[in-house]
């Protein structure tokens, strides 16, 4: 058979595949420049794994050559091949896209984890191909190992590609909110699952026995079944990464740890997680859908209320009708410290003038009139600014209501 052929037929069930994964892909589609790098690279890994499986079948033959057959098979095919095999493809998938920017969502594990398998698998079929084609005297043999393969190894290959790609996923999702415990959980667990199912799919076929040829067809219609029903899981379930805002440079405490996820406040475009204020887990990653987002609410929607301190009666502005600067009320407790100075329109101006943390809008004004009446004058004990979004925040406010950012800092110079 004509060589170019051979190619042909042992390429195309892989190249199939790879357009069928590709297009499962629903929410943001990979770099074709990212995803034709990792069919190379998967290419490229047959290499060290030709090597390795010629060395590991020689110690493997020294050490438990003297078994019985079936328990030698078992432990060759799990050591001697699929734990190489799977190996390399991994390490193919992860050199190039674990720290790359385009690994932003869960699903792109399993494209990944494809690509690299279908590498490795096209150039095994190629070479298992033009083998058979020049030393088998049927002309039409070729033609029929391609055939077998592209029907069993190739989806064997896309097989544990897919459950080893839904776990790599899993752990960069998990990493990107630091919690490496769950991500060297999900990465160890994809990749014995592949090597699992590629062991026993070779053992069944190194045997050459009635009964395990048997149990071959059943693994190989069970795993296919179980291979779609985990793409159409991977497809809902799939989300984006944590993203680290630009503004983690102004993050102190907790917060600042590169390997926890934030959880002042809930913004579903940087991740999903929530915070625990009772201990325990602290910041785990939730479910948009299971819970409803914080939206923090605009100052000039509500008026101010300043937080209690100590024993202190807080001090609550009234409702008001008019557009007449607010009269706190005199009460018996000491709320001095909340309480505007008294001066002429004039002094008062230029106080609030010279504070620069005052936005714009509130340069100039005496009072802030918001929707539900007339909010009380703007001091140094009442009002912060953001130093990022400049959003005015309570003087006690940890975080900013509006971008996040850590602005409890800010109450040292506030206060001096």
């Amino acid at each position: 058979m004509n060589p170019i052929l051979v190619i042909l037929i042992a390429i195309i069930p892989a190249v199939a595949l790879l357009i069928f994964i590709y297009f499962q892909d629903s929410h943001e589609k990979e770099p074709l420049s990212l995803l034709l790098s990792i069919f190379g690279l998967g290419i490229l890994s047959a290499i060290p794994a030709i090597i390795l499986e010629w060395a590991g079948e020689k110690m493997l033959e020294l050490t438990f050559g003297g078994l019985n057959q079936i328990v030698y098979l078992a432990i060759y095919a799990f050591f001697g091949v699929g734990l190489i095999e799977e190996g390399v493809k991994f390490l193919a998938a992860y050199i190039l896209t674990w720290r790359n920017k385009h690994f932003n969502y869960k699903f792109d594990g399993i494209v990944y984890c494809l690509f690299a398998s279908m590498g490795f698998a096209a150039i095994e079929n190629v070479m298992y191909l033009i083998i058979e084609n020049f030393t088998s005297s049927n002309s039409n043999a070729a033609l029929t190992m391609g055939i077998q393969r592209g029907l069993l190894a190739i989806p064997a290959h896309a097989m544990c590609a897919i459950f080893m790609g839904y776990f790599y996923g899993n752990a960069k999702y998990f990493k990107s909110f630091g919690d490496r415990a769950r991500c060297r959980s999900n990465m160890w667990i994809g990749f014995l699952i592949a090597v699992s199912l590629h062991s026993f799919y070779d053992f069944c076929l190194f045997t050459q026995n009635g009964f395990f040829f048997g149990l071959f067809v059943i693994f190989v219609i069970v795993a296919d079944v179980f291979t779609v029903i985990r793409i159409i899981k991977a497809k809902k379930e799939d989300q984006k990464m944590y993203e680290t805002p630009l503004y983690r440079q102004y993050w102190t405490g907790p917060a600042a740890n590169p390997y926890q996820a934030y959880g002042g406040y809930q913004a579903p475009e940087y991740g999903r997680y929530s915070y625990n204020p009772q201990g325990g887990q602290g910041v785990q990653p939730q479910q948009v859908a299971q819970q409803q987002a914080y939206v923090p609410q605009q100052v000039s929607q509500m008026s101010y209320t300043p937080q209690q301190v100590g024993q202190q009666q807080a001090y609550m502005p009234q409702q008001t009708n008019t557009q007449q600067p607010y009269a706190p009320q005199q009460t018996n407790q000491d709320t001095s410290r909340f309480m505007p100075q008294q001066q002429n329109g004039s002094q008062t101006e230029q106080t609030v003038q010279a504070l620069d943390y005052i936005p714009e809008a509130y340069k100039g004004s005496t009072s802030v009139v918001t929707n539900t009446g007339v909010a009380p004058k703007i001091t140094r004990k009442q009002l912060l600014h953001c130093p990022v979004c400049g959003t005015i925040n309570s003087l006690y406010a940890f975080y900013c209501t509006s971008c996040g950012a850590s602005i409890h800092q800010m109450k040292n110079k506030m206060n001096q």
